[in-house]
């Protein structure tokens, strides 16, 4: 490892303060069908779900999730929790698709070994995946952890094909 410092990206906590709302209205619902008399079992047990749900979504979003991108790996930080993997034992980071969701997907060994590999493989062709995108739209992340990884390796070319500037967040005033 060097004394370079890692490249942070951090998701944003706002998508959870939608999926509170939407658990809010539907705990609202399951408690009006619980009072109305009908189905009141039904609608106690919506109301008690969605506010279980309710209650995670409101913790997520105080906290956001971390991708920590080192020289030779990257981690993500979850809350308390910590996963690593090296870049030079991952596959090519490539996106997939399935309607509007798009995600990084990757092959490591370590993902390959998990209980869930086999149905990862199935949904989308690989056994691991960025939880999201970290502000970044998935083509450019895709493509930012694919050159970190052809760094890791050894590469004397970093940059991808087709691509002029490896820097994908540069904002224009560079040159300024």
């Amino acid at each position: 490892m060097t004394d370079t410092p890692p490249l942070v990206l951090s998701g944003s906590p706002h998508r959870w303060g939608l999926v509170a709302f939407g658990c809010g209205v539907l705990m609202l619902c399951g408690i009006a069908v619980g009072l109305s008399g009908h189905y009141v079992v039904v609608g106690w047990v919506i109301a008690a779900i969605f506010a279980w749900m309710l209650f995670v979504a409101m913790r997520q979003t105080r906290t956001s999730d971390h991708l920590l991108l080192h020289d030779g790996a990257f981690d993500i930080v979850h809350r308390d929790t910590t996963v690593s993997r090296d870049l030079a034992s991952c596959s090519e980071f490539s996106v997939w698709r399935h309607g509007s969701i798009s995600m990084v997907v990757f092959d490591h060994p370590l993902d390959d070994a998990s209980p869930n590999a086999a149905a990862n493989r199935a949904l989308t062709g690989r056994t691991g995946s960025l939880p999201h995108r970290f502000g970044v739209n998935a083509e450019e992340l895709a493509q930012l952890m694919n050159m970190a990884r052809t760094r890791a390796l050894g590469r004397t070319d970093p940059t991808p094909q087709g691509l002029d500037e490896p820097d994908l967040f540069d904002d224009g005033t560079a040159g300024s």
